[in-house]
């Protein structure tokens, strides 16, 4: 991995179609995950649609969960696709997590 800032650099860091980024929190967390997203430019006239993956090591966030074929069932794989049909958003995720670190990848936006 790469570092590409603190917390306080990629907050003010707009991010577009296709790019993602990585957080490690340092340590172990276990709970609900919030966030803020916002749109950058015009007006959006699309959703943003985000995937999230949750891993207690690098390897784990780098798997494509879509291939599974496990006997755990894959409901218990710790990824979240989310579409934010209004922003600015205050987003809290549901489920609880157990993880280190975090990828975030726009998979769309409007430009």
């Amino acid at each position: 991995m790469e570092t590409a800032g603190d917390d306080e650099e990629l907050s003010g860091r707009a991010f577009g179609k296709g790019e993602s980024f990585v957080l490690d929190f340092g340590d172990h967390q276990v709970g609900y995950v919030s966030f803020a997203a916002d749109a950058v430019g015009s007006p959006p006239d699309a959703p943003l649609k985000l995937k999230l993956v949750f891993g207690e090591m690098p390897c784990e966030i780098g798997e494509n969960f879509a291939q599974y074929d496990g006997w755990l069932s894959s409901s218990w794989l710790q990824e979240e696709t989310l579409y934010l049909d209004v922003l600015p958003a205050a987003v809290t995720l549901p489920r609880r997590y157990c993880f280190r670190y975090m990828k975030v990848t726009v998979v769309d936006a409007s430009p």
